[in-house]
């Protein structure tokens, strides 16, 4: 009698424990789906269509531009190693458009750290120099807009991966509102930086053609690119106890140093600056640019 109570109750415990189970598994599955729902409500929404927008255009920028600059360097003969520093965002940006279609949680975390990491590592090379002399056009053009761009695809992937963290939030107004700011904002930006590096670019260039005419020796323009002519005239003659005066003619930063250590060094010769030195004894003093160790001349002195 005893044993069949027993044994009732514990049908009847294993009936009800049973049933709770599904009914919290039921329940579960249901509000899995209803997440899921939302995600998928979420992401085919305008919003999402927006954020994917613009990471991917702002990463794509990037690939883009930095792949035609590669393989230009390269049918030119001289890949400097800039180009090399690119590689690795190419296919790190590349990685991140497909995860942020495919799996956007993962992909707009991708797109948030490599952005970040691309202006992180990349504007100490150019930021500074570009902005500083819109006359080399190519790298304010490049620092103007790649920038820019991929501050857009960072701050787009973080806002897009804050909604993709809970769904069910409404995207208020002021969220939509600040979307199109931002976008607004960068693009003023860049048509304003283009538009006053161009004006500037004219007027710096002006300058630079008519820096100190007398310089017996002209640093070329374009004398950073590798194979192109750099020191003008690349010999010099010139009696001993003369000076030479060389003018930097170029957009860029070059030095006139000594290929005899300790000899002769004008350390960062600046667009439009120029630099003198004596040469008391005769013979054939070869020097090159520190920063562009291609760039060579000679100074030949006479008795």
């Amino acid at each position: 009698m005893y044993s069949k109570i027993r044994i009732g109750l514990l049908c009847t415990l294993y009936q009800q424990t049973f049933c709770w189970s599904r009914n919290e598994s039921t329940v579960g599955k249901t509000m899995k789906r209803h997440r899921a729902n939302m995600e998928a409500s979420l992401l085919s929404s305008p919003t999402r269509s927006l954020s994917f927008i613009v990471t991917a255009a702002g990463l794509g920028y990037f690939i883009l531009y930095a792949s035609a600059q590669i393989v230009a360097d390269w049918i030119s003969g001289s890949v400097p190693f800039y180009d090399y520093i690119h590689i690795p965002f190419i296919i790190l940006f590349g990685l991140s458009i497909v995860a942020t279609w495919a799996r956007p949680r993962v992909g707009y975390i991708m797109g948030l750290i490599s952005g970040v990491a691309g202006i992180a590592v990349l504007s100490p090379f150019t930021l500074v120099k570009g902005v500083s002399s819109p006359a080399d056009f190519g790298l304010f053009f490049y620092v103007i807009t790649i920038f820019p761009m991929m501050l857009a695809a960072s701050v787009y992937s973080l806002l897009a991966y804050l909604d993709l963290r809970n769904p069910s939030r409404p995207i208020s107004s002021n969220r939509l509102y600040l979307r199109w700011i931002v976008i607004i904002m960068i693009l003023g930006f860049m048509i304003g930086g283009v538009t006053v590096g161009s004006l500037a670019a004219g007027t710096e260039n002006q300058l630079l053609s008519s820096a100190n005419s007398n310089a017996d020796i002209t640093i070329l323009r374009g004398a950073a690119v590798q194979g192109s002519p750099a020191y003008n005239p690349g010999n010099f003659t010139v009696k001993a106890g003369n000076t030479v005066t060389w003018v930097n003619k170029d957009t860029t930063v070059h030095t006139v140093t000594s290929s005899t250590s300790g000899s002769f060094d004008s350390g960062s010769l600046n667009p439009g600056q120029t630099w003198s030195h004596a040469f008391p004894q005769i013979g054939v003093f070869k020097y090159y640019c520190t920063l562009h160790v291609w760039m060579k001349g000679n100074v030949t002195v006479t008795a």
